[in-house]
């Protein structure tokens, strides 16, 4: 899908929505009242997405003129707008700006674009959206942006010791063996401090050994796996092309994996060197997301030392559950990062829920025969457990950490890009706050 922007700089003190074609034209004049403002949002999308499951046209223009509303209103519209169009289906959208010019509706505009470009490439089937073929898009994606990509083959893993990485993907497919994409912008070279997100890139999730069976599986969902590394990469490129972050030093670390069953599977019980230097237990082969996600952790704390890690995944299976279907819950021992995550989460209608991480509960992780267990024996929620494990391979202690379980938002097979507005503007804040 290609999304289209032009602003037509007209002095405007009303909003007005108009979806244009030659059999639908719908008009709609706002007053500057809240109220109102949200019932006509709500008819208004109800009324889009009506006309949308009758009609498979091409191309479709959206008309918006701001007027005295502010840009959070319209950043709501905007995305709620953008949202229906289902992407394989619509190949067009024209939107359009008449008002006074606010150079923040062409930032909601692209940020809304990048969006719908990784729900498209969630999307991508595992014999379509393997590890290669992730590098690949991404090294086009990133190149000519003053950016230095790394691509780690298998070899190169093996020699750095990403074993944890390894033990996952190790059991795929010969043309989809696992990598990691290092991507790094650095245009402040007076200032060192360095902000790095890291994605969960499982292209597809079998559970290993431990296979996901059951109608409840929902295995033939598993190419969304990926949706970590994927989110992670356009929030990065949202912020470094945004005048207000782009002077900031950012890196995005991408582990991509498939996790299969063959004769090179891991197996439950097995015992891994990480990166780290830690050994794991792997009790159970479906826990893998952590896996692959802590020997990248203990690189950037390695070799950026970074103020801040965010780390993205749809990592347990719990994110629907304990955010009462919201769009995830997220981990933190910064509290000034919890009050803006949540708050930021919330007010962009993508509401996380805080969890805590209590300094004592490493012990639900020991393992008898390795430093720790990928899994709790104890009665214990996998969402605390993964988010323990994880903090283990935090080694270098200045950095902060923000921890994000998505709810693996794909109602209908679709990927709905939930959560990337939440870590633009977390990180926006907490780079205005240093």
């Amino acid at each position: 899908m290609k999304i289209y922007y032009k602003c037509n700089i007209i002095e405007n003190t009303k909003l007005s929505f108009s979806l244009k074609k030659e059999s639908l034209k719908t008009d709609y004049i706002i007053n500057n009242d809240k109220d109102e403002l949200k019932n006509s949002i709500y008819n208004i999308i109800k009324e889009l997405e009506a006309y949308l499951e009758n009609n498979e046209d091409e191309k479709y223009i959206i008309s918006i003129s701001k007027g005295i509303i502010d840009s959070s209103d319209l950043k709501h519209i905007l995305w709620k707008i953008i949202k229906i169009f289902v992407p394989w289906k619509y190949k067009y959208i024209i939107i359009t700006h008449i008002g006074k010019h606010n150079k923040n509706v062409a930032s909601i505009i692209n940020t809304s674009s990048r969006i719908h470009h990784a729900r498209m490439l969630a999307m991508l089937p595992s014999n379509m959206g393997y590890p290669s073929a992730m590098a690949t898009h991404f090294k086009k994606i990133f190149k000519n942006l003053a950016t230095k990509v790394s691509v780690f083959s298998r070899d190169k893993l093996k020699r750095m010791g990403m074993n944890l990485l390894l033990s996952v993907g190790d059991s795929s497919r010969n043309k989809h063996k696992p990598l990691m994409m290092v991507i790094e912008y650095k245009p402040n070279q007076k200032n060192k401090d360095t902000i790095c997100l890291i994605g969960k890139g499982i292209t597809f999730d079998s559970g290993g050994i431990d296979i996901k069976s059951g109608k409840n599986s929902h295995i033939d969902d598993m190419k969304f796996d990926k949706i970590g590394a994927i989110y992670a990469a356009y929030a990065m490129l949202d912020l470094i092309l945004d005048p207000q972050t782009k002077k900031n030093n950012f890196v995005a670390i991408l582990p991509f994996a498939e996790n299969a069953i063959s004769d090179k599977a891991t197996m439950p019980g097995d015992i891994v060197k990480a990166y780290s230097g830690k050994t794991v237990e792997i009790v159970n082969t479906d826990a893998e997301g952590r896996l692959i996600l802590a020997d990248a952790i203990a690189y950037a704390c390695q070799l950026y030392k970074p103020i801040l890690i965010v780390d993205i995944a749809t990592l347990t299976g719990f994110a629907e559950e304990l955010s009462c279907e919201h769009a995830g819950y997220f981990f933190t021992e910064n509290e000034k990062i919890k009050k803006d995550t949540e708050e930021i989460s919330f007010n962009l209608g993508e509401r996380m829920i805080p969890m805590m991480t209590w300094s004592d509960m490493k012990n639900i992780i020991k393992s008898d025969v390795a430093d720790i267990s990928n899994i709790s024996r104890k009665s214990c929620n996998d969402a605390f457990v993964s988010a323990i494990f994880l903090k283990e391979f935090l080694t270098y202690a200045k950095t902060d950490w923000l921890h994000i379980d998505l709810s693996h938002d794909f109602d209908n097979h679709i990927a709905e890009g939930n959560g990337i507005r939440t870590i633009i503007e977390v990180i926006k804040k907490f780079v205005n706050n240093k």
